[in-house]
C-alpha cells in the first residue's frame, strides 16, 4: 500500500433531489452513487449539527476466508502436552484443564479478512474435551517443530513450549503442511482490497436557500483501519467547503479541486514512515497495558500541512485486524449493564444483532457496532465482514446476512423482529429479543436472567469498571 487514502467523496443535500453524491475522486469507488450519498448523509442529520458515519467498501464474504491454498476444515485426532520446567528434570505433562481419557483435536481457523494492511494469520485451535479449548494464533516465534515423527512442539505468545502428539507421523506432517499453507494464504493480498470510509456531515443554517441550511458531507476511504486518525482534517476540508461555498452546489473553487486538496495533502504523509511493529509485539504490548505495567499505547506521530497550519496525526499501531480504534466496550457497559450479555451470546451464535439509536447521533451507533467484535478476546475472525455500522430502510440488503451485526437511527425496525434475533436500544439501554408469540407471529420480549456463570464473568467486569481497568483488561 503506497498511500493512506484511496478516495474522497462529496455529498451534500438537494431540496429536489435529497442526498446526492457530487464527487468521487481520484476515481469511482463505487457505482451506487445513491448509496453512497445516503451513507454519507444520515437520516437526521437536520437534528444535529454535526455526524459522522463509518461504512465498508468491497465488503469480503462473512465466510471463513478459503484461498486456493488454504486447507479445508479438517481436525485431527491428537494429544495436546505442555512443558513442565518446574520438574526435575523437566517433563512434557498432559495439557491442564485437559481430559485425560478425552482424544483432543487440533484445527486450524483461517481468518475471514485481510484489514489495514495486516496479515491475519491462523488460529491454531486446540479442543481438550468438554467444553475446553486452547487456542493459540500463529506468529513470529511460534517454531514449530517435530521432535518426533508424531510429536510436535511450538511456544505460545509467552513463551510456554506446547506438545500435540499425533496419531501417526503421517497425520503431524499433513497438519504442518495445512498449517503453513494458511500462513501462505493469509498473506496473500485480497483479490478487493476492503475500504473503510468515514464520513464528517456538517448541517449550518443559511436563510439564502430554501430549506433554511445546508447539508453538505465528505468522506475518506482508505484500507488502514485507523480511519479516525482523520478527523481533524476532515473537519477542517468540510469547513473549507463552506467557505467556499457561493450558494447550493455552487463553489467559487470546484468540488473536484476541493477533493483533490484534501487526497493529496493526507497522501504526502508517507506511509513507509510507519514503524514496523510484528504481531508478537503488538500482542505483547496489549498485554502489559491489560496487566497495567504499560501505561502507554504503541503510535506513530505524522504531521499533515493544510493551508498554513502543520496538522498532528498520531496512528495507532496495536490495532488487531477485527479491531477499529474510538470503539468501546466500556461505554456499551455502562449503557446496557447486564443486558450486554445478550449482544455476547449474539456474537458467539451468528445470531442477528441490532443496535437502535433513534434519537442518538449516527456515529454514537456506529461506534456501538465496530464495539462488538471486542467482546470476545481474542476477537473472532469473522465479525467485521458482517458489521453494518449504519443502515437505512433504502437497503436491507444486510438482512441476507448471516449473524450480521448492524446500527439505525429509524425506529421503524423495532416494530420489525422479524429482522432480528436481538435488539439493543442506544436510547434507553433496554434489551429486546425476537421470539415466536402464540399466533405463531414475530414478538418482542425480554431476554432471560443471567445464568450463574454469566452474572459471575459481569460482576467481575463491572468490578474491573469500577477501579478504572482499561480497555485491554475489560
Amino acid at each position: 500500500m503506497s498511500q493512506f487514502i484511496e478516495a474522497v467523496l462529496f455529498a451534500e443535500f438537494d431540496i429536489d433531489k435529497g442526498s446526492v453524491l457530487r464527487q468521487q475522486y481520484p476515481e469511482k469507488v463505487s457505482d451506487d452513487e445513491g448509496l453512497l450519498a445516503e451513507l454519507m448523509l444520515p437520516e437526521g442529520t437536520h437534528n444535529h449539527f454535526q455526524d459522522w458515519t463509518i461504512f465498508m467498501l468491497n465488503r469480503p464474504s462473512s465466510e471463513p476466508f478459503q484461498a486456493s491454498k488454504a486447507p479445508a476444515s479438517k481436525r485431527w485426532p491428537t494429544h495436546a502436552y505442555q512443558y513442565n520446567t518446574e520438574l526435575d528434570p523437566p517433563e512434557w505433562m498432559l495439557a491442564a484443564e485437559a481430559e485425560v481419557a478425552a482424544t483432543h483435536w487440533v484445527s486450524i481457523d483461517v481468518p475471514a479478512l485481510q484489514s489495514g494492511g495486516v496479515a491475519q494469520l491462523p488460529v491454531i485451535q486446540i479442543e481438550l474435551g468438554g467444553d475446553k479449548r486452547h487456542r493459540l494464533q500463529h506468529h513470529e516465534e511460534l517454531q514449530y517443530v517435530a521432535l518426533q515423527p508424531d510429536f510436535a512442539s511450538m511456544y505460545s505468545f509467552d513463551g510456554e513450549a506446547l506438545g500435540l502428539h499425533f496419531r501417526s507421523g503421517e497425520q503431524q506432517k499433513e497438519f504442518k503442511a495445512a498449517l503453513d499453507a494458511a500462513v501462505t494464504a493469509a498473506s496473500q493480498p485480497a483479490e478487493a482490497s476492503v475500504l473503510w470510509c468515514l464520513s464528517h456531515v456538517s448541517n449550518r443554517r443559511d436563510k439564502t436557500v430554501r430549506r433554511g441550511a445546508q447539508v453538505k458531507a465528505l468522506a475518506i476511504c482508505s484500507r488502514f483501519q485507523f480511519i479516525h486518525v482523520w478527523k481533524p482534517l476532515l473537519l477542517l476540508a468540510v469547513d473549507r467547503l463552506y467557505s467556499l461555498s457561493t450558494g447550493l452546489g455552487e463553489y467559487s473553487e470546484s468540488p473536484r479541486e476541493q477533493c483533490r486538496y484534501l487526497f493529496e495533502a493526507l497522501n504526502a504523509l508517507p506511509v513507509s514512515a510507519l514503524p514496523p511493529v510484528s504481531e508478537l509485539q503488538r500482542q505483547a504490548h496489549r498485554l502489559m497495558l491489560a496487566q497495567g505495567s504499560a501505561t502507554k499505547e504503541l503510535s506513530h506521530v505524522g504531521h499533515v500541512q493544510w493551508l498554513n497550519s502543520q496538522i498532528p496525526m498520531r496512528i495507532p499501531l496495536l490495532l488487531q485486524p477485527q479491531e477499529l480504534a474510538e470503539t468501546s466496550i466500556t461505554e456499551l457497559l455502562k449503557r446496557f449493564k447486564g443486558g450486554l450479555m445478550a449482544a455476547f451470546h449474539a456474537l458467539l451464535n451468528n445470531q442477528r444483532l441490532l443496535f437502535l439509536g433513534h434519537s442518538q447521533p449516527a456515529g454514537g451507533v456506529c461506534t456501538a457496532v465496530l464495539s462488538v467484535p471486542l467482546l470476545v478476546c481474542p476477537p473472532l475472525s469473522n465479525v467485521l465482514p458482517r458489521c453494518f455500522p449504519y443502515t437505512t430502510l433504502n437497503n436491507l440488503d444486510f438482512l441476507n446476512v448471516k449473524g450480521y451485526v448492524a446500527g439505525s437511527t429509524n425506529p421503524i425496525f423495532e416494530s420489525h423482529p422479524e429482522w432480528w434475533d436481538v435488539l439493543m436500544d442506544i436510547d434507553t439501554g433496554k434489551v429486546l429479543v425476537s421470539t415466536t408469540g402464540a399466533n405463531g407471529k414475530p414478538c418482542c420480549g425480554e431476554p432471560k436472567k443471567l445464568d450463574e456463570m454469566d452474572a459471575e464473568l459481569m460482576e467481575q467486569v463491572s468490578s474491573g469498571m469500577d477501579a478504572h481497568y482499561s480497555e485491554y483488561w475489560l
